[in-house]
Parts: C-alpha cells; sequence; structure tokens
C-alpha cells in the first residue's frame, strides 16, 4: 500500500475503477469500517425518527384524552346555572337596594343644603 502522493505518476488511461481502487489503497480506506460506521449512522437515524414519531404519536394520544376526558366531564356536569326568575329577582332587589341608596343620598344632601340655608 502506498501513500495518496505516490498516485500523482499513476497511469492516466487506467478507468474509474482502477484509479478509485488505488486511491482506496492509499489512503488506508477500510471498506468494513466505513459499511460499519454507515450502518450504525442509518441505524441510529433510524431509531431517532422512531423514537421522536413515538413521543409526536404519545403526545397527540395524551390531548386527545384530556379532550376525551374534558369532553365527558362537560357531558356530565351538573347544570348548576341560576333559574331566570332567580336571576331576575335578584336584578330587582339590587335595582331596588340602588333606588333606595340614590333616595337616601338625596335626602343627606337636601337636609345638609337645609342645615345650610337655615345657617345663613
Amino acid at each position: 500500500m502506498g501513500r495518496i502522493e505516490d498516485l500523482e505518476g499513476a497511469d492516466n488511461g487506467a478507468s474509474f475503477e482502477q484509479l478509485v481502487e488505488e486511491i482506496r489503497e492509499a489512503a488506508d480506506w477500510d471498506e468494513t469500517k466505513t459499511e460499519d460506521l454507515l450502518t450504525e449512522k442509518i441505524v441510529a437515524e433510524f431509531v431517532s425518527f422512531h423514537v421522536k414519531k413515538a413521543e409526536k404519536e404519545s403526545a397527540a394520544r395524551r390531548l386527545e384524552g384530556r379532550d376525551a376526558e374534558t369532553a365527558e366531564k362537560r357531558r356530565t356536569m351538573p347544570d348548576i346555572s341560576p333559574s331566570k326568575s332567580h336571576v331576575n329577582s335578584l336584578a330587582k332587589k339590587r335595582l331596588q337596594q340602588g333606588l333606595l341608596e340614590r333616595d337616601s343620598k338625596k335626602e343627606e344632601e337636601a337636609g345638609k343644603l337645609n342645615k345650610q340655608e337655615g345657617r345663613n
């Protein structure tokens, strides 16, 4: 086995395959090591791809499960909203309280004005 520099004087009429073989020999290229490295790389890529795919599928299933769980909770959730009549009665009470407070403030203001007019 020679070195790459030894190829400078190689036969220019040689076929491509012969030149490749000579370059491989000069570079101490080992076909089995290269195949092993490529196999390892391919296997690593294959495993990585399937691991990522499995993680995505797992995440999707988890989300689907949560969506299904949420939908089930919504279906089975009791209706706890108050009736319309109850809401209306509360609104009337609040309105009446607001009116009473407004009236009492007006009376207080009127009383203050009367006191001030009585002093003058």
